[in-house]
């Protein structure tokens, strides 16, 4: 849960504001992560449809993809793209009530599970495909 609170902090703390066409709208980040004290391979990927700030969008991405790193992982690798990957085990949409998406792809069931409860808790509403 601890780290669901870092993350939730890193995103604030990277301000995504609404502003001008985004080239890129989507970042896919792949690593590790501390989930519970384990280490745990990881896919997601966060996507916006409307139009962000393209330095101010590939900031947050970077801010997250230095989550792996804070937990004992290391940063994961980012992916830039015009839309996320196809096939997601889940999405929190309108991610922590912004206009952002975030896709998780490579979680097991208790890790998706607290993701569910963070994202109903910081705004988002819980998707599954």
């Amino acid at each position: 849960m601890r780290h669901t609170y870092i993350f939730i902090l890193l995103v604030c703390s990277t301000g995504l504001a609404l502003t001008a066409r985004a080239d890129t709208q989507a970042c896919t980040l792949e690593g590790q992560v501390n989930a519970l004290g384990t280490l745990v391979d990881t896919k997601d990927c966060m996507e916006t449809s409307t139009e962000l700030l393209v330095a101010r969008f590939k900031e947050s991405c970077s801010a997250l993809a230095q989550l792996g790193a804070m937990g004992g992982g290391t940063p994961a690798k980012v992916t830039y793209s015009e839309k996320c990957p196809a096939n997601p085990q889940a999405a929190c949409k309108h991610f922590m009530g912004q206009a952002v998406d975030y896709y998780y792809y490579r979680r097991d069931a208790d890790l998706l599970k607290t993701t569910r409860e963070g994202c109903g808790k910081t705004g988002g509403t819980w998707w599954v495909p």
